[in-house]
């Protein structure tokens, strides 16, 4: 459902999160895609779950550890342990629930979703994407609210790109006697494979994946 999705958010003017525990669901070079693919998203990632009314989670491994973290971040929003904590509206797409057993407890903080749907995310977004084309045709207003959204998040993911490009420059040359940065590093295979890069499979990336250098424009 790659396309469906990108169709969704495009739609929605909704912004994008992903991370390196999951395999690409959608395009990081898109203007929606609000943040770097490292582990846990950093603050860039953080800083839009903050500002979220709602987040739509899509087989998200622990959403409830991941919007906490992002909260306890805020300033006054979240307090240490497992306090109050003032939660977005979370819509919870996942068959997790299917997996649990009463002889294990591994499956970390039950997330506190206002709208658990226990269905696989294809099929779960075909159905959303029809729905909120339809909605969105008779109701003007939220048509106008969504292109609203999304110039402010092409004009945050402009940004984004400037300071990730700028970092890129600050780490091209070690200092003298230091090995190689990861960043020049994936940046100079990127250049070595050349077109072949989308084929390419990362088996596994490092946690500190380097933003802008690298992008995931195909499924997986």
């Amino acid at each position: 459902s790659w396309r469906e999705l990108v169709a969704l958010a495009e739609a929605l003017g909704a912004a994008v999160l992903s991370d390196s525990k999951s395999p690409a669901g959608f395009p990081t070079s898109h203007p929606l895609h609000q943040a770097g693919v490292a582990m846990r998203g950093g603050q860039e990632f953080a800083e839009v779950l903050r500002q979220a009314d709602v987040v739509l989670a899509l087989e998200r491994i622990d959403p409830a550890g991941t919007l906490r973290t992002a909260l306890q971040e805020g300033a006054g929003q979240a307090r240490s342990g497992h306090q109050e904590v003032h939660w977005p509206r979370l819509i919870n797409v996942s068959l997790d629930s299917l997996a649990l057993r009463s002889w294990s407890a591994d499956f970390q903080e039950l997330p506190p979703a206002e709208l658990p749907i226990i269905a696989s995310v294809g099929s779960t977004i075909t159905a959303l994407l029809d729905g909120v084309e339809r909605c969105l045709a008779d109701d003007p207003v939220a048509q106008r609210r969504a292109e609203a959204r999304t110039l402010v998040h092409q004009a945050r993911r402009q940004r984004l790109d400037a300071a990730w490009a700028d970092r890129r420059i600050q780490s091209w040359e070690p200092a003298s006697g230091s090995p190689m940065s990861l960043t020049r590093a994936i940046a100079e295979l990127r250049t070595a494979l050349g077109d072949r890069y989308q084929q390419a499979i990362m088996a596994r990336i490092p946690l500190t994946w380097t933003n802008g250098v690298w992008e995931f424009d195909q499924p997986g």
